[in-house]
């Protein structure tokens, strides 16, 4: 991540979910699409633990300024606070990222909306905004988000905290792990808050990005209870492939 644009928490759902915030290789105009056999997003299962498709753009300028959009096909079905479906979830972000001066720190602080377009029910809306903002250094990086509106959850405050840990082998085999801390706050009683992990191995081959991973949570089966919706939080190991063109 050191010397590149952070892009959005969202965009890692092309590498199995990944919690870490991804990068944008360099400045102008990239895409990406991928598969994914279950798309997480902080552990919880988006697509009811099946396959999903994903793909996105992303603009990064020289001056560290960046747009993008992302898209997943998930599987709500009955979930959230009002019995809800939808099918599509679409993400637009922006934000600034860069060094600083010859610390080798990296920084990224940015905005995210997520979008239901096919929600069923028009109220409440499932939409969301978060603010973000992540730092990195080396191998190490940290990342903390933020959301006053955390709608397809039935929550109010919403804050998560990431540490990740990214190395890549000579051979080009990558290795990572990271560990999330997710503070919700229910509109309703209940406990939503809980901790996921991430570990995986990564490889680039024939011009596609490879990677097989494990995700838990603390949660057993369903979770993000207090009335909310019953993602399922199990453990559970995702395979994923996706391919990037500049």
């Amino acid at each position: 991540m050191k010397k590149q644009l952070l892009v959005s928490a969202m965009s890692a759902a092309l590498m199995a979910g990944a919690a870490a915030m991804p990068t944008v290789a360099s400045a102008g105009w990239s895409a990406n699409v991928g598969m994914v056999s279950d798309y997480r997003f902080r552990g919880m299962s988006q697509n009811d633990e099946t396959i999903a498709l994903q793909g996105g753009f992303d603009y990064a300028h020289d001056s560290g300024f960046y747009v993008g959009t992302w898209a997943s096909s998930i599987d709500w079905q009955d979930q959230g606070p009002n019995g809800n479906t939808t099918s599509l979830e679409l993400d637009l972000y922006g934000g600034y990222g860069g060094d600083i001066g010859d610390t080798g720190l990296s920084y990224d602080l940015g905005v995210i909306r997520y979008i239901y377009p096919n929600q069923t029910n028009a109220a409440p809306s499932y939409d969301t905004t978060e603010i973000y903002g992540s730092l990195s250094y080396s191998i190490f990086s940290a990342s903390l988000s933020h959301s006053s509106e955390l709608n397809f959850l039935g929550a109010d405050n919403s804050t998560y905290l990431n540490l990740a840990v990214d190395y890549e082998f000579e051979n080009g085999v990558g290795v990572g792990a990271s560990w999330g801390d997710f503070n919700i706050d229910a509109k309703g009683p209940g406990n939503l808050d809980y901790n996921d992990w991430k570990l995986y191995v990564s490889k680039s081959f024939g011009g596609f990005d490879f990677e097989a991973s494990y995700v838990d949570t603390d949660e057993d089966g369903a979770c993000a209870g207090g009335g909310a919706a019953p993602f399922q939080c199990d453990n559970t190991f995702i395979l994923a492939v996706s391919k990037s063109f500049e």
